[in-house]
């Protein structure tokens, strides 16, 4: 007859020996645990989007060369024209290319102009695309500007720039029927020093319909401040009129990139890439808006694409993005749509 005491030990040596291997099990483990959690964030990372948004997806034909889509014009929600330059083998006969639809991007068109170039940089202001042609592959100097506008099929001579760098350029017009002698093209101005107190990262947004409105961000690591302001420009002077911290991340956000913004009345929507960890090689995308004018903000989740742009009508707000690189020769097109909304 088995003995009280034996049965215990017995029971005892089981939890004993469950408890000693657990251990070298999860050591075994972990680390296919910790892959399978790494790629789960990647691809929540690069796909994932809020169920916010109704979602249209086009593949189109990449006719871009190395630089890929260097701007892009929405004129509607059914008219969008992506710009840049034709790949070449040799790069003094690229040349201008549009690649345009008007029917919510089920259909494109391409147009080629004979125009050729070392470098271009291309610039959407108002109802016109800019193009700076580099003779040679040096900012400094002076460079013929073209113009397009309309179905944006021809490019026109405008003028020259006075001086020009990585995202901006001084124009000086022939023709003074425009707007003055001269102005300011600029994209992500990350040599403009005016901001510098209030805006310590890579890059600015004027607002798209509203220049006295600027969205950019503040990182100083040093007190751990990560934070997207905006700011706004009285009596000559801009200041800032709301923020909020980055995007929290288990890696951490160290810095915010803005892609594209919009002011009207209280509605404030921005479009903002945040870096991820120390390297800065991972982003998060995402769509904040305000309906009181900055005093609060809610978010929605974006893929991470490679380009994208924003458009706000009467009912509802629309996003453009691109990813030119899941495929070499094809461009993943998203057209991400959400009601507009109210207070």
């Amino acid at each position: 007859m088995t003995k009280l005491s034996e049965i215990r030990l017995t029971k005892f040596g089981w939890f004993l020996t469950i408890g000693c291997l657990f251990p070298i099990v999860f050591f075994i483990l972990a680390p296919f645990l910790l892959w399978g959690l790494l790629e789960l964030n990647a691809i929540w990372e690069a796909k994932w989007t809020s169920f916010s948004f109704e979602k249209k997806t086009y593949w189109v034909d990449n006719v871009f060369g190395f630089m890929g889509v260097e701007e892009i014009a929405i004129e509607n929600e059914n008219t969008f024209t992506l710009f840049g330059a034709s790949d070449s083998v040799s790069r003094d006969e690229r040349h201008p290319i549009a690649m345009r639809t008007t029917d919510g991007g089920k259909n494109w068109k391409t147009t080629k102009d004979s125009i050729n170039f070392r470098y271009s940089q291309f610039f959407h202001r108002g109802d016109s695309v800019f193009m700076v042609r580099y003779l040679d592959t040096k900012y400094r100097g002076e460079h013929p500007v073209y113009v397009s506008t309309g179905d944006y099929k021809k490019w026109e001579y405008f003028g020259n720039t006075e001086y020009s760098g990585l995202g901006y350029a001084r124009v000086k017009q022939e023709d003074s029927s425009f707007e003055g002698k001269s102005f300011l093209l600029e994209k992500e101005n990350m040599t403009d020093h005016i901001f510098e107190v209030d805006c310590q990262s890579s890059g600015k947004k004027y607002a798209q319909n509203d220049e006295n409105w600027i969205i950019c961000g503040y990182d100083k690591p040093s007190s751990s401040i990560h934070e997207v302001r905006i700011l706004h420009k009285l009596n000559g002077e801009y200041k800032i009129h709301s923020s909020f911290p980055n995007k929290w991340h288990i890696f951490t956000t160290i810095g915010m990139n803005p892609r594209d913004f919009y002011v009207e009345d209280n509605l404030f929507v921005g479009l903002l890439k945040f870096q991820v960890g120390d390297a800065g090689v991972d982003c998060l995308h995402y769509l904040y808006y305000s309906t009181d004018g900055g005093k609060s903000w809610h978010n929605r989740k974006l893929p991470r694409f490679s380009e994208e742009r924003l458009l706000v009508t009467e009912d509802k707000i629309l996003i453009l993005g691109l990813d030119e690189y899941s495929r070499k020769d094809r461009i993943y097109v998203s057209i991400l749509t959400m009601p507009r909304p109210k207070r």
